[in-house]
């Protein structure tokens, strides 16, 4: 879990201080809850949109491809 901690904090290039933060809340409630909690915690407007963001990106990989999917974007998995 830890690595998952740390490519998150990299990717939304959270500061020192929020990366401890983002890490305790994580192990405290595990990723699938610390989405759930992301509305209640104080974090800065931009640390928010960026972790906004993931959530979106993660929400969209978890109901798989839209309808809407041109060829362009390449092969749909089964």
């Amino acid at each position: 879990m830890h690595e998952s901690i740390r490519l998150l904090c990299d990717l939304i290039e959270a500061p020192p201080q929020e990366q401890i933060i983002l890490q305790s809340l994580i192990e405290e409630y595990g990723f699938h809850n610390f989405w759930d909690q992301l509305e209640e915690e104080e974090f800065s407007d931009d640390l928010k949109n960026k972790l906004q963001a993931v959530k979106k990106i993660l929400n969209a990989l978890e109901l798989g491809p839209s309808p809407e999917r041109s060829e362009s974007d390449g092969p749909r998995l089964p």
